[in-house]
């Protein structure tokens, strides 16, 4: 981990739904959200204390794979991957709404 000045969340996938959430904590309850904005936010130096929590949650098959990410003055992810995570947009169409190739190179 870096400097103590450096601010992290905890991110994970809930195992069920595959969501991406975040750890919180309200009047020393430890929660989920989807939403990132409502994270618990951590200095570095608390960041392996609240992973073994996290832990678990993962017993509990709550979530899966647990880890922290580092995160700017405003709550948001600094990484691409976490970025795209945070949005909850795909960042390619699927199912019903994804196009059909023009001319599909095979035949059935």
């Amino acid at each position: 981990m870096k400097a103590d000045n450096t601010y992290y969340v905890i991110t994970a996938s809930r195992l069920v739904q595959g969501d991406v959430v975040y750890l919180t904590r309200e009047a020393g309850t430890i929660g989920w959200s989807t939403d990132i904005k409502q994270a618990y936010v951590l200095r570095a130096s608390v960041v392996e204390r609240m992973l073994r929590l996290a832990e678990k949650d993962v017993t509990a098959n709550k979530v899966i794979a647990p880890y922290a990410i580092e995160i700017t003055g405003k709550c948001e992810p600094l990484g691409t991957r976490e970025t795209i995570r945070a949005a909850h947009e795909p960042t390619m169409k699927y199912g019903p709404d994804a196009a059909a190739p023009p001319e599909p190179d095979y035949s059935i």
